[in-house]
C-alpha cells in the first residue's frame, strides 16, 4: 500500500533559517497542513541551562564507550565514543629536545586508548558520536614508564583549597561534552522532539581523519564508521543554515508497509560549481524495542534511499507495483543508475534507528544529475502486533558546497514559490 503525500508534504516543510555573524539566531517552524506558508521567526540567543536530569528523561542520554560491551547498550541511546585531544607536550625541562622523547598513544582524533569499538545489538552502529577524552603520552626513563600530563584534560579540582584544577581522562569528559551541544539545541528550540533534536546532532557531524589507515578505500571507510560512528558534532552545524549549507528538515509519521516520498530541487549551480559537494541525509525515530527478540531488536525497521533524474511520481508508482515487506524486491525497485549511493551504506544504517549517508562528490561528476532529487522512506513491521502503529521520525536533507556560493537563496525561494503554487 502506497501513502502517498500531497504534493506540498513531499517537499521539505522546514527550511532552517541562516545563521551568518548575527546576534540573533532563528527558530524553525513548519506547516502543519497543506497550502500553509512558512514563518520565518528570530529571536535572541537563550543562554539558559539544560540539565541533565532533563535530558535523561526527553532523550535517554548518554551512554559512553568504555565501559562494557555495547552489544548491550540501548539503540534508542546516543552512544559517545572516545577520541584523542590536540597534542601539546609540556616539558619542564629547559633542554626543548627532551620533547621529542615523548610518546602520544594516539594522535589528534585517533582513537582514544580508553574507548571501545564494536556494533551494538544485531550490529547496529555504535558509538554514533565521539569526543575529546584525554591521550596518554610517555617515555622511558631510568627503565619506568612517565606520563606527561598534557595528555590529560584540565577540570575544576574537587579539592579547590588545595588546588583549583586536576587532570584527568575518560568518557566522564566526551559523554558531557556530547550532552552540552544537545543541550544547546535543546534551548535554540525548546519545543523540539527527542528525534528532531538527536536529527540535528547527527546531522551536524564530520568524521575526522585517521592517518595511516591501511587498506583499500572501502576498508577506511569501514574502519573510520565502525572507531568514528558518524563523527565530532558542531553546535553551529546543527543549529544554523548558511550561505553555501542548507539544512532541510521534516518530522512526519508513517504507517506499516508505506512509503513516503520528498523531492528536492537542487541547484543547478550545486553542481556546475567546481569544488567538493556534500549530501548527507539523516534519518531519526524512536521505534519499540525488545531484548528477547534474537532476530530484531528494533519493532519496526524505517529506511531511506535517495534518488535523482526519475521523476517523483514515477518512484511512487514503481513502488506501487512491490510488496513492500519483501526486503528482495525492494532492492530492486528502481534501477541502479538511478540511485544515489551514500556512505554509510543501506545494509548497516538500516539496523539502526539513527541513521545517515552521505554522498560525497570529490571530483566534478561526468553526468549532472537531473530534475530533483527523490528521498523514499520505508516502513516496515518487524514484530509489533498493533497493525494501527505509526511511526514517528524526523528527517533531514543537506546540500552543501565548500565554495561561498549562493544556494540558499535558490533553494527557500524554490519552497516558497511551490507553496504560494499550491
Amino acid at each position: 500500500m502506497i501513502s502517498k503525500m500531497p504534493y506540498l508534504n513531499r517537499r521539505y516543510k522546514v527550511l532552517i533559517e541562516q545563521l551568518i555573524g548575527c546576534s540573533k539566531h532563528p527558530m524553525m517552524t513548519s506547516s502543519g497542513h497543506p497550502g500553509a506558508t512558512f514563518s520565518l521567526i528570530y529571536f535572541g540567543s537563550f543562554l539558559g541551562k539544560v540539565t541533565l536530569c532533563l535530558l535523561q528523561h526527553f532523550l535517554f542520554f548518554c551512554s559512553v564507550c568504555s565501559s562494557r560491551s555495547l552489544r548491550y547498550l540501548s539503540a534508542l541511546s546516543i552512544t559517545v565514543g572516545l577520541v584523542a585531544h590536540e597534542i601539546n607536550i609540556m616539558e619542564q625541562s629547559l633542554d626543548f629536545h627532551k620533547k621529542e622523547l615523548w610518546t602520544p598513544i594516539a594522535d589528534e582524533n585517533e582513537l582514544s586508548p580508553f574507548t571501545r569499538v564494536d556494533p551494538g545489538i544485531n550490529n547496529i552502529l555504535k558509538p554514533e558520536d565521539v569526543h575529546d577524552s584525554g591521550n596518554m603520552i610517555l617515555r622511558e626513563s631510568g627503565g619506568n614508564i612517565k606520563e606527561n600530563m598534557s595528555g590529560k584534560l584540565p577540570l575544576l579540582s574537587n579539592l579547590p583549597m588545595e588546588r583549583l584544577f586536576t587532570y584527568d581522562v575518560g568518557s566522564s569528559f566526551s559523554a558531557p561534552m556530547v550532552t552540552n551541544i544537545l543541550g544547546k539545541i535543546a534551548n535554540k528550540y525548546p519545543n523540539g522532539s527527542a528525534n528532531l533534536l538527536k536529527n540535528l546532532l547527527l546531522q551536524s557531524t564530520r568524521l575526522p581523519e585517521i592517518k595511516n589507515v591501511k587498506g583499500t578505500n572501502t576498508d577506511k571507510k569501514k574502519f573510520h564508521f565502525n572507531s568514528l560512528g558518524y563523527g565530532l558534532p558542531n553546535y553551529e552545524y546543527a543549529i544554523a543554515s548558511f550561505d553555501n549549507r542548507v539544512v532541510l528538515l521534516d518530522e512526519a509519521t508513517i504507517g506499516f508497509n508505506k512509503i513516503q516520498v520528498y523531492s528536492v530541487d537542487v541547484p543547478k549551480l550545486f553542481f556546475e560549481a567546481k569544488g567538493h559537494k556534500r549530501v548527507p541525509v539523516a534519518l531519526t525515530f524512536n521505534p519499540p524495542t525488545r531484548m528477547t527478540r534474537g532476530d530484531s531488536y528494533l519493532g519496526n525497521q524505517l529506511v531511506f534511499k535517495l534518488f535523482h533524474t526519475l521523476d517523483s511520481d514515477i518512484i511512487v508508482n514503481k513502488f506501487a507495483e512491490v510488496d513492500l515487506s519483501d526486503e528482495e524486491q525492494l532492492a530492486n525497485v528502481i534501477d541502479k543508475k538511478y540511485e544515489i549511493v551514500m556512505d554509510l551504506g543501506i545494509d548497516t544504517r538500516k539496523k539502526g534507528c539513527y541513521q545517515k549517508g552521505v554522498k560525497e562528490y570529490k571530483r566534478e561528476p561526468q553526468n549532472i544529475p537531473t530534475s530533483s532529487f527523490t528521498l523514499v522512506k520505508i516502513n516496515s513491521n518487524k514484530w509489533i502486533n498493533d497493525l494501527n502503529y505509526t511511526q514517528d521520525y524526523c528527517v533531514s536533507m543537506v546540500i552543501e558546497h565548500i565554495e561561498e556560493i549562493k544556494l540558499y537563496n535558490k533553494i527557500r525561494n524554490t519552497i516558497q514559490s511551490r507553496v504560494r503554487i499550491r
